[in-house]
Protein backbone atom coordinates (compact mmCIF):
# COMPACT_ATOMS: atom_id res chain seq x y z
CA UNK A 1 0.00 0.00 0.00
CA UNK A 2 1.41 3.18 -0.74
CA UNK A 3 0.44 6.42 0.17
CA UNK A 4 -0.93 9.52 -2.41
CA UNK A 5 1.56 12.08 -3.26
CA UNK A 6 -0.51 15.19 -0.99
CA UNK A 7 0.34 12.43 1.99
CA UNK A 8 4.15 12.16 1.83
CA UNK A 9 5.01 15.20 3.54
CA UNK A 10 2.06 14.75 5.91
CA UNK A 11 3.13 11.70 7.19
CA UNK A 12 7.12 12.49 7.13
CA UNK A 13 6.50 15.30 9.02
CA UNK A 14 4.20 13.12 11.46
CA UNK A 15 7.15 10.89 11.94
CA UNK A 16 10.16 13.24 12.36
CA UNK A 17 6.95 14.80 15.20
CA UNK A 18 7.21 11.82 16.49
CA UNK A 19 10.71 10.93 16.54
CA UNK A 20 11.27 14.24 18.22
CA UNK A 21 8.55 13.94 21.13
CA UNK A 22 10.00 10.15 22.18
CA UNK A 23 13.37 12.12 22.79
CA UNK A 24 12.11 14.95 24.73
CA UNK A 25 9.50 11.96 26.60
CA UNK A 26 12.96 10.18 27.18
CA UNK A 27 14.63 13.50 28.72
CA UNK A 28 11.95 14.04 30.98
CA UNK A 29 11.54 10.95 32.66
CA UNK A 30 15.49 10.81 33.03
CA UNK A 31 16.01 14.13 33.93
CA UNK A 32 15.45 13.55 37.32
CA UNK A 33 17.65 10.81 37.79
CA UNK A 34 20.85 12.67 35.84
CA UNK A 35 23.34 15.08 37.93
CA UNK A 36 23.25 18.08 35.40
CA UNK A 37 26.17 19.85 36.73
CA UNK A 38 28.95 17.49 35.74
CA UNK A 39 31.43 17.88 32.93
CA UNK A 40 30.02 16.27 29.88
CA UNK A 41 26.80 18.50 30.47
CA UNK A 42 28.79 21.55 30.24
CA UNK A 43 30.56 20.32 27.50
CA UNK A 44 27.11 19.19 25.71
CA UNK A 45 26.40 22.93 26.73
CA UNK A 46 29.27 25.02 25.14
CA UNK A 47 28.94 22.52 22.00
CA UNK A 48 25.18 23.66 21.80
CA UNK A 49 26.52 26.96 22.10
CA UNK A 50 29.05 27.08 19.41
CA UNK A 51 26.74 25.42 17.08
CA UNK A 52 24.36 28.17 17.01
CA UNK A 53 26.94 30.81 16.99
CA UNK A 54 28.20 29.16 14.12
CA UNK A 55 25.05 28.76 12.39
CA UNK A 56 24.66 32.60 13.48
CA UNK A 57 27.65 33.11 11.47
CA UNK A 58 27.20 31.80 8.50
CA UNK A 59 23.57 33.02 8.12
CA UNK A 60 25.36 36.45 8.46
CA UNK A 61 28.59 36.03 6.30
CA UNK A 62 27.58 33.09 4.11
CA UNK A 63 23.37 33.40 3.32
CA UNK A 64 21.94 31.24 0.58
CA UNK A 65 18.78 31.98 -0.87
CA UNK A 66 16.23 34.92 -0.08
CA UNK A 67 18.76 35.61 2.66
CA UNK A 68 21.91 36.28 -0.01
CA UNK A 69 19.80 38.94 -2.02
CA UNK A 70 19.60 40.87 1.19
CA UNK A 71 22.32 43.28 1.63
CA UNK A 72 24.88 42.55 4.27
CA UNK A 73 24.69 45.95 6.06
CA UNK A 74 20.62 44.83 6.54
CA UNK A 75 21.98 41.55 8.30
CA UNK A 76 24.14 42.98 10.69
CA UNK A 77 22.04 45.68 11.92
CA UNK A 78 19.54 43.09 12.38
CA UNK A 79 21.82 41.33 14.36
CA UNK A 80 23.26 44.01 16.44
CA UNK A 81 19.78 44.82 17.27
CA UNK A 82 18.65 41.22 18.12
CA UNK A 83 21.87 41.42 20.25
CA UNK A 84 21.66 44.75 21.76
CA UNK A 85 17.84 43.83 22.86
CA UNK A 86 18.96 40.58 24.62
CA UNK A 87 21.53 42.45 26.10
CA UNK A 88 19.00 45.23 27.75
CA UNK A 89 16.38 42.84 28.51
CA UNK A 90 17.78 40.77 30.85
CA UNK A 91 19.21 37.69 28.34
CA UNK A 92 15.46 37.55 26.81
CA UNK A 93 15.65 35.50 23.72
CA UNK A 94 12.22 35.97 22.77
CA UNK A 95 12.69 39.47 22.77
CA UNK A 96 15.90 39.56 20.92
CA UNK A 97 14.96 37.31 17.97
CA UNK A 98 11.34 39.54 17.92
CA UNK A 99 13.03 42.61 18.00
CA UNK A 100 15.73 41.26 15.42
CA UNK A 101 13.20 40.12 12.85
CA UNK A 102 11.21 43.15 13.56
CA UNK A 103 14.31 45.40 11.93
CA UNK A 104 15.05 42.97 8.98
CA UNK A 105 11.69 42.94 8.09
CA UNK A 106 11.49 46.94 8.21
CA UNK A 107 14.74 47.44 6.40
CA UNK A 108 13.78 44.75 3.95
CA UNK A 109 10.45 46.60 3.32
CA UNK A 110 12.32 49.99 3.24
CA UNK A 111 14.70 49.05 0.65
CA UNK A 112 11.26 47.52 -1.70
CA UNK A 113 9.42 50.22 -1.19
CA UNK A 114 12.67 52.61 -2.67
CA UNK A 115 12.55 54.03 0.79
CA UNK A 116 16.59 52.90 0.99
CA UNK A 117 19.17 53.00 -1.52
Amino acid sequence: MTLPDALVPWSMMGLAVIATFVWRMLGLALADRLASHKLLFDWVNTVAYAMVAGLMVRIIFFPTNVTAEAPMVDRLAAFAVALLVWWLRGRSQIQGFAAGVAVFALLSAARLYGLLP
